[in-house]
Order: C-alpha cells, then sequence, then structure tokens
C-alpha cells in the first residue's frame, strides 16, 4: 500500500523524518465485550483526530461492508492487486484520503449532506475536467454530476455552492482573476473560451471571424484558453 501511494505522488514527496510527516496509518480496532457501543464510540471520537489534522489518511479494509463505508467518506482504492492476509475470505483493498487537498470542513460538510467529499484532481484532470465540462455548460444535469464540479477546487473557489451551480461560479470567479492579469494574448484566449462555450451565442466559426482570427487560430486559443482556466482553478 505504501509503495502504490508513493507511486502514484512521487518518492520525492516522502517525508523527511517522522514529525514531518503528514501520512497516518489507521489500524483498526473494535471492541466487542461490555458496552460496545460506548467503547467503540470513544474509539471513533479518538480516531477522528487523525482526520482533524487535515493530513493524507491510509487504511486496509476487508469486509465490503468496510469498503462501502470508506469509499463513501470519500476514500479512494490504491491500485494493490488483490491481497488475503488473516485467512480472510475476501481480499484486503486498500484506500486513501488526502485531506490537505479537501479541508477538513469541506469534507465534514459534504458527508452530513450526503454528498460524496470533493476530489482533489491532478493538473491533467483538472485540465479535462474543464474541457468536458465546457462542452456541457449548458446541461445542468450533466454538469451536476461531473468531476469539475465535485473537485476540490471548485469547492475551494464556490464553497456556499453545490452541482452545477458551484461549477458556475467557480469557473466564473477563476476567469474573472486570471482574466485580470492576463496578457493580451492570454486574453484573447479567454475570449474565444467565452464565445465558443459560455455565451452560447454563436457558433465556433462566426466567434473567429468576430475575434477576427483563423478557425485554425481559434481552436488553438480555446486549447490554451482551457489550459489557463485550469491553471487558475488549480491555484485556488
Amino acid at each position: 500500500m505504501v509503495r502504490a501511494y508513493f507511486d502514484q505522488v512521487g518518492w520525492n514527496s516522502v517525508p523527511a523524518n517522522p514529525e514531518a510527516s503528514h501520512i497516518s496509518y489507521v489500524v483498526q480496532v473494535a471492541h466487542k465485550g461490555d458496552k460496545p457501543e460506548s467503547v467503540n464510540g470513544a474509539l471513533w471520537r479518538e480516531l477522528f483526530s487523525v482526520f482533524a489534522d487535515e493530513g493524507v489518511v491510509l487504511i486496509s479494509v476487508a469486509l465490503d461492508a468496510q469498503k462501502q463505508l470508506f469509499r463513501a467518506l470519500g476514500f479512494e482504492r490504491l491500485a494493490i492487486g488483490e491481497v488475503a492476509i488473516w485467512g480472510s475470505s475476501e481480499p484486503f483493498e486498500a484506500y486513501v484520503l488526502d485531506l490537505r487537498a479537501i479541508g477538513l470542513e469541506p469534507w465534514i460538510e459534504a458527508i452530513m449532506a450526503g454528498r460524496r467529499p470533493p476530489r482533489a484532481l491532478s493538473p491533467e484532470e483538472l485540465e479535462r475536467a474543464v474541457q468536458a465540462a465546457l462542452v456541457h455548460w449548458h446541461d445542468d444535469a450533466w454538469l451536476a454530476d461531473s468531476d469539475l464540479a465535485h473537485s476540490t477546487s471548485v469547492a475551494r473557489m464556490a464553497p456556499d455552492h453545490i452541482g452545477a451551480e458551484a461549477a458556475h461560479v467557480a469557473v466564473g470567479r477563476a476567469l474573472e482573476r486570471t482574466r485580470a492579469s492576463a496578457v493580451p494574448e492570454q486574453a484573447l484566449a479567454y475570449r474565444a473560451l467565452e464565445s465558443a462555450y459560455l455565451s452560447r451565442t454563436s457558433s465556433h466559426e462566426r466567434a473567429a471571424e468576430e475575434l477576427a482570427v483563423s478557425r485554425t487560430t481559434f481552436y488553438r486559443l480555446i486549447r490554451r484558453g482551457i489550459h489557463g482556466l485550469a491553471q487558475a482553478l488549480q491555484r485556488t
């Protein structure tokens, strides 16, 4: 599990010493003697301090009910293959939750509201999510369930909104901020982006004519605008 995690995030992120580590491994403990509800409740309260540190939490589980629980809590499965230990009839699976990117409060709020917690996207994943969201910009049902709407970038940029509205607000705010300091060519890229997807007032061909650029240049500007917008969301 540890190898799988650092293969994913990069071995250069290994903490220099225990004191500098932001990573915790949760060992499952359960009490089956007297007053199991009270004792297990106390154990879970102690366990919650690990989450309050807003670090990385690793865990391995075997029972299907446990796997469903930690998936519902926003943990993501690590690719370790099937591992059977302790004579278990079900293979163990490894999971990770990175609260550094999500934040404790957005994580708790999502769980309490019955929503999946926001997910941290890599720069490449975020750029693909932005592009897909722009293509479906006027389809609220699709957008509400999109990777972008459920990303930590949108959660941070639009903390008081959810679903399609959160994606709309976050993209609008990110675009406004990055456009304020954009050089002329980048500003033109954002204008192309708005014409192509956000305003939806004309075809791509007509939008290219209005910007006085060729269709090839127009699509190049769109790609540049998407990249810049994703970077702006990543920096939030």
